[in-house]
């Protein structure tokens, strides 16, 4: 499939916004009506032009959470915690500490994971360590109360309720295999399905069996793509944005009965995917000559980001290009 680059369509009139240069995006989040974009080195509101900075880091941001009225971040000198009324740091946790993910649960406890160190819960003023493991790249928790951790040795689930553990890993057994145990980023969706992306290979968990093989599938387009993000939309389908392009993965692609593990992703010859065109995606001229790196999904709204700035879509008016041009 034909890589997809921003240039070639006109007259866009959907929001644009422009990137603080050199910025790599972490996270895009919500909070009092407001848009945050979460960058590697600061925190910024998007406007209808240029961002207004609010947060400047001396350390680099890896991963972002909201918990109350705070922000806070994981970065490569500890969890930062900000007043989002006064943008003022209130506390640091785990100083000195790389950390690699934060995250909020479905019961309101905040999760930690320090890189070197292990996984950490937020238990009144004091954090409990709950995974003790050296080798820790990534943290999600799903609505389910679950919380998922990707590791160097395994997919961890920890039940919210009684922390109960599951590991799933290449010398796993039947029900509880992965082809890799080297589990670099994870993807969740409202409804508690994640994705579990290796360096050869992407799986998909879905929450309605936590039995049975995991599916998997080899590549996502040809074996020299790079999947930079995965971004859930209405009706359980899923956009992947990729080195070589920007792809639909409709609910139906995903269902059980349609997994060939090991497979391709996505294949030419049975469609489960569909590449986006630059008409559908309603890409700003503005943007022309630049590839996405970026997106994520705030409410009704999908954001998109390049280089060169940024532009959002209604979540519904996209759906509705796709299922136009499908």
């Amino acid at each position: 499939m034909a890589a997809c680059f921003l240039g070639g369509y006109t007259g866009a009139k959907e929001a644009i916004f422009n990137m603080v240069p050199g910025n790599t995006p972490v996270k895009i989040i919500s909070f009092n009506k407001q848009t945050l974009l979460v960058s590697n080195k600061t925190v910024e509101l998007i406007r209808k032009d240029q961002p207004l900075t609010i947060i400047e880091e001396a350390a680099i941001i890896s991963d972002a959470v909201i918990y109350g009225n705070d922000l806070w971040l994981g970065t490569d000198r500890g969890v930062k915690v900000y007043d989002l009324n006064s943008y003022k740091l209130k506390q640091t946790y785990f100083p000195s500490t790389r950390i690699s993910g934060v995250a909020v649960d479905a019961l309101k406890r905040v999760w930690v994971a320090a890189s070197l160190k292990g996984v950490y819960m937020k238990d009144s003023d004091s954090f409990v360590s709950k995974v003790n493991i050296p080798g820790i790249y990534s943290l999600v928790c799903t609505a389910d109360s679950n919380i998922w951790v990707g590791t160097n040795v395994g997919l961890y689930r920890i039940a919210g309720k009684d922390f109960k553990m599951t590991r799933y890993a290449e010398e796993g057994y039947s029900g509880y295999e992965l082809p890799d145990n080297i589990v670099e980023r994870l993807y969740k969706d409202e409804h508690s399905n994640v994705w579990v992306v290796m360096p050869d290979n992407i799986s998909f968990k879905s929450n309605a069996r936590y039995q049975g093989e995991i599916p998997s599938y080899a590549y996502v387009g040809d074996k020299h793509n790079t999947v930079r993000t995965i971004v859930p939309v209405a009706g359980s389908s899923y956009i992947f944005v990729t080195e070589k392009g920007i792809f639909f993965l409709p609910s139906s692609s995903i269902k059980e009965e349609h997994h060939a593990h090991g497979g391709e992703v996505f294949t030419a010859e049975n469609a489960q995917a569909f590449a986006l065109d630059l008409k559908q995606l309603n890409i700003p001229d503005k943007l022309s000559g630049y590839s996405v790196t970026y997106a994520e999904k705030v409410g009704e709204e999908l954001y998109f980001i390049t280089d060169g700035g940024g532009w959002r879509i209604r979540e519904k008016d996209l759906l509705k290009r796709i299922s136009k041009k499908r």
